[in-house]
């Protein structure tokens, strides 16, 4: 299969989050399989790989939020679509509680900590499936070395960024018309950026947003998104 890296529309942006939330689905249920039958290596695995998938959603709504901007270069948003340590720090964002996401202050600096590990977390994840050898011990890694204990930890994480996943589709903040309004409000903030001089660091990106993401949650309202039922409500 040949890689696209070009636009996509509103409509192929949300079966794509659909698609990804089915298979965090499968990926978390077989991990529970494996648990059960103490292959912890693959386990550890599997739970790591649907926290990836958690990443890819955000990835997915960065494409809804700037694809439409003139010259935006679809090439760098499919690249954070596909690259590990991105999806492994944008998943794990999703394992914090609503209260510490609200703190932009703390969350990027868990997000910085997160970045600086994703290297070793992919490590882990490609030695949870296969044998290597290790120069510095100079033996042999294999999965049957990995305990209960750690991958039941990352499996409760994939399972809470698997819950938030699913409440938001459920609420239909993952909609057509949900993602046509992030679309909508983003738009200006990005295209800002685009233009601005020198880089933007995380921490005003993140308080940049702030304006932008309570605008977008007041249209949603006004839409009638989410039903005042589903539980999920602003983070700010």
């Amino acid at each position: 299969m040949v890689r696209y890296n070009g636009p996509i529309s509103i409509e192929e942006i949300a079966s794509g989050i659909e698609a990804t939330i089915k298979n965090m689905e499968g990926l978390v249920a077989a991990a529970h399989t494996l648990v059960a039958a103490g292959s912890y290596g693959p386990a550890f695995g599997l739970s790591v790989m649907s926290l990836e998938e958690a990443g890819k959603l955000h990835a997915l709504r960065a494409m809804a939020q700037r694809g439409a901007i003139p010259g935006m270069k679809w090439r760098q948003l499919w690249s954070a679509f596909r690259n590990h340590n991105y999806k492994s720090s944008a998943g794990f964002m999703d394992c914090y509680s609503d209260e510490t996401r609200a703190n932009s202050d703390q969350i990027m600096e868990l997000a910085l900590q997160h970045e600086a590990t994703a290297g070793l977390v992919e490590s882990a994840r490609q030695w949870s499936f296969y044998v290597d050898f290790d120069s510095e011990t100079r033996d042999w890694n294999t999965p049957v070395e990995f305990d209960q204990r750690q991958t039941v930890e990352v499996l409760a994480q994939a399972e809470v960024a698997l819950q938030r996943a699913q409440n938001h589709l459920a609420a239909g903040l993952f909609s057509v018309e949900a993602l046509e309004l992030l679309r909508i409000v983003y738009e200006p903030f990005f295209r800002e950026l685009l233009v601005k001089d020198g880089p933007v660091s995380l921490s005003e990106l993140a308080s940049g947003a702030v304006p932008y993401y309570q605008e977008w949650w007041a249209r949603l309202s006004a839409a009638g998104i989410p039903d005042p039922l589903s539980g999920v409500r602003p983070l700010l």
